[in-house]
């Protein structure tokens, strides 16, 4: 006895698998056209086919949406300020020129002299006007962020005490003020960064030569 053809569902099942797809911008436009095709064709499973459609109608939506509300432009934004933030640490300073800092080193920072047209910390000839001395560089202990304040201390503690074997009177008599450097919580986290470099400089305004030994 002769049966009836029974209709293909090849177009439904494509329909709805590039429906799951969506989040392909080709697939969501895809799905809604396979999934028209697969219902005018008269195509088993309709369900699906109609599944399909749907769920490429709202990946398309959404994705215009996206675009739309500037979220791509926020989310580089967002980029951006993480990125300066992990740059930027203790009290202004560029805390990845800091890095490569050593004692003795005399360094422009823009910090300090606002009105200088310089993009960020550099390293200068001493013999030159500058704005600090580097008179000390160490480390603070491994482990766990242990939370703003508590580096800030360790890092003022450790500068403040080698402040006098490097000028020659201690921190509290002299008339130089310091300058910090050192990690905060996204590059201690996602750098390893456990480094404090201490910089010595006059308040009255940039020196020339190193302060070294200046015992004041």
């Amino acid at each position: 006895m002769p049966t009836a053809a029974r209709p293909k569902s090849g177009l439904s099942v494509t329909s709805f698998v590039l429906g799951l797809l969506g989040c392909i911008p080709v697939a969501s436009i895809a799905a809604i056209v396979v999934g028209v095709l697969a219902l005018t064709r008269k195509q088993a499973m309709r369900g699906l086919a109609i599944a399909g459609i749907v769920l490429g109608a709202l990946w398309t939506v959404g994705f215009i949406a996206f675009f739309a509300t500037g979220t791509p432009a926020k989310i580089v934004d967002a980029i951006e300020e993480a990125a300066q933030e992990i740059e930027t640490s203790g009290q202004g300073g560029d805390h990845t020129a800091a890095l490569g800092s050593e004692v003795g080193d005399c360094i422009n920072d823009p910090a300090l002299s606002p009105d200088d047209a310089l993009e960020g910390t550099e390293v200068v000839d001493c013999a030159a006007s500058h704005d600090m001395e580097v008179y000390h560089v160490f480390s603070l202990p491994d482990g766990a962020y242990p939370g703003d304040d508590q580096v800030t201390i360790a890092a003022e503690g450790g500068c403040i005490e080698a402040f006098e074997d490097f000028i020659g009177v201690s921190y509290e008599k002299s008339e130089f003020d310091i300058y910090l450097y050192y990690p905060i919580q996204a590059t201690w986290t996602f750098a390893d960064d456990r480094g404090v470099t201490c910089a010595v400089f006059d308040p009255s305004g940039r020196t020339t030569g190193t302060l070294e030994g200046a015992n004041r």
